[in-house]
């Protein structure tokens, strides 16, 4: 088993719980996708390329700006009591590592601090902010079902992580939370194309009225944090079970 660390020219987080973006490639992503919400050791790289562990936080998501550059979301980053263990800092040129269990370990002891698994275990509310940032800029903050500005947004999970689904943008839609509820509700759902397939029987008018234009989903297709096709296709066939009378096993 391993552990993560960051490299950071940051040289102290005074304030508490504080959130950080760090550029890494897209490889990274995918390397690290299934690793949302693990315990992360902050190292404060200087110009000698000595490190110093100085802070503990967790790995809260990945995302692509507009110029198509890929960042790491870490947050509830909090000052180690004491800096420990100086070390030459890796050559590989990538901010995020992987450390053994016991040098993290170490780290911790040495430091005097106290690693608690549940304040840094990962949140899974649909609103708990994990994924929302990054699904606001992927949509630039617009409901994917309506393309309308929405003040009430929610991170909607598309496949359950019980039935399969992982924690990962790209099982997420950015959605108000009147649609967000009749998303999980099957009331409608996505075909392959990103078109909107809805439950004319089921879904209420108000919000058929605020459809998409087109009817295709408002997001960001081919995308890094575009949907999951195997999470949709989860999603429509829990749809149609239910309009035909029976429930996906």
């Amino acid at each position: 088993m391993s552990k993560l660390a960051i490299y950071t020219e940051v040289a102290e987080f005074s304030a508490p719980n504080t959130e950080l973006d760090v550029s890494c490639a897209l490889d990274q992503h995918r390397q690290f996708a299934e690793r949302l919400g693990e315990a992360v050791l902050f190292a404060h790289v200087d110009q000698s390329s000595t490190a110093r562990y100085i802070a503990l936080g967790q790995l809260a998501g990945f995302y692509v700006d507009d110029f198509g550059i890929g960042y790491a979301r870490l947050n509830q980053i909090n000052a180690l009591p004491n800096s420990a263990l100086a070390f030459s800092s890796s050559e590989t040129g990538k901010p995020i590592v992987e450390i053994p269990d016991k040098d993290f370990e170490a780290v911790i002891r040495d430091a005097g601090a106290e690693l608690d698994e549940t304040a840094v275990s990962f949140h899974r509310a649909g609103d708990s902010g994990i994924f929302m940032d990054q699904l606001g800029r992927q949509t630039h903050y617009l409901c994917a079902f309506s393309g309308i500005y929405t003040g009430s947004p929610m991170a909607t999970i598309i496949r359950p992580i019980e039935q399969g689904g992982r924690y990962h943008i790209t099982n997420f839609l950015y959605l108000d939370r009147e649609v967000s509820a009749s998303f999980t509700n099957f009331q409608w759902t996505v075909g392959a194309d990103m078109e909107i397939i809805v439950n004319t029987h089921a879904l209420a008018g108000e919000l058929l009225e605020i459809l998409m234009a087109g009817g295709q989903l408002a997001v960001n297709k081919g995308s890094l944090a575009s949907p999951d096709p195997e999470a949709l296709t989860w999603h429509r066939a829990a749809f149609f079970a239910r309009i035909n009378g029976g429930q996906l096993a």
